[in-house]
This record gives C-alpha cells, sequence and structure tokens, in this order.
C-alpha cells in the first residue's frame, strides 16, 4: 500500500471518529433533555392530580357539615361519594409500595397555610415534597422547609 493511499485510510478514520463523537454528543443532550421534559410532565400530572384531590376534600367537607374526612375514611369517602375518581389518587410516580399521597387530617379551613395532603416524599428524592395546601394550592417544598411547615401544623394541633 502506498503512502497515499495510508493518508487516505487514516483521514476517514478521523472523520469517523468526529461523525461518532458528534452524534454521541446529540444523543446525549436529547436524552438529557427528555429526562427533564419526563420529570416535567410528571410533575404537572401529580400537581394537577393534587388539585383535584384537593378539591375533592373541600366539597366532601362542605357536604358533611364543614368536615374533612377522617383518617380512616380517606380516601375511600372522596371515592365512595363519586367526588372523586379512584386512578386520580395514584401519583404518576407510584413506585410500587402503594403510597401515593399522605393526608394530614384536621378541621374543616381554606388557609393557604395548612397542609392538606402531601406527596410521598421518596417521589422526588432529591427536589423535595409536592404539598397540597387547603386553599387548594400546590407548591414544591424543600425537605427541610417541608418538615418544619408539618411540625408546627401537628404541635399546632396538639395544642
Amino acid at each position: 500500500m502506498d503512502q497515499d493511499a495510508k493518508r487516505h485510510i487514516s483521514g476517514k478514520k478521523i472523520v469517523l471518529v468526529f461523525v461518532l463523537l458528534v452524534v454521541g454528543l446529540v444523543v446525549g443532550s436529547v436524552y438529557y433533555t427528555l429526562g427533564i421534559v419526563r420529570r416535567t410532565v410528571f410533575l404537572q400530572y401529580s400537581e394537577t392530580q393534587m388539585i383535584v384531590t384537593l378539591r375533592a376534600l373541600q366539597s366532601f367537607a362542605l357536604d358533611h357539615g364543614e368536615r374533612f374526612p377522617t383518617p380512616i375514611e380517606w380516601p375511600d369517602a372522596l371515592v365512595n361519594d363519586g367526588t372523586i375518581d379512584e386512578l386520580m389518587l395514584i401519583s404518576p410516580k407510584e413506585d410500587g409500595d402503594g403510597i401515593s399521597y399522605i393526608y394530614v387530617p384536621g378541621p374543616f379551613t381554606i388557609d393557604k397555610t395548612q397542609i392538606l395532603i402531601y406527596e410521598d416524599p421518596k417521589h422526588w428524592p432529591k427536589q423535595g415534597v409536592l404539598v397540597g395546601f387547603a386553599d387548594a394550592h400546590v407548591e414544591f417544598v424543600p425537605f427541610d422547609e417541608f418538615d418544619r411547615m408539618l411540625a408546627a401544623q401537628q404541635s399546632q394541633k396538639d395544642d
């Protein structure tokens, strides 16, 4: 094989390596972007389910003498009452342990600081906790802030 043929083959190898590198970078960035989109879709789906559940809790309370369901009644009372579909109570991030949303019982209120439900904290292990409040708004709260909020609410209930 002469020198020109060797250079030609060597040049093709360099181009092939470069093309593979570019393809790898493109695939990696698309995969990363799809991961962000997937997380956002799951988060919005959970938020929507929680808002529907919060509204169902408010509706239940208004139909039952301004009282939220007890922990024993929850969530069956909402489903049996026809206030919510059973599938609304299963998080898209459900990991097989049967825990999607945790209900925090208390007196009837529409206080924007009163936690009514929150998503299983294991569903968002690096980000925080998705929390639903009595006024039917939902927030994504860092773990330490959530722990503080829940502890304060529990201590008020104990007083």
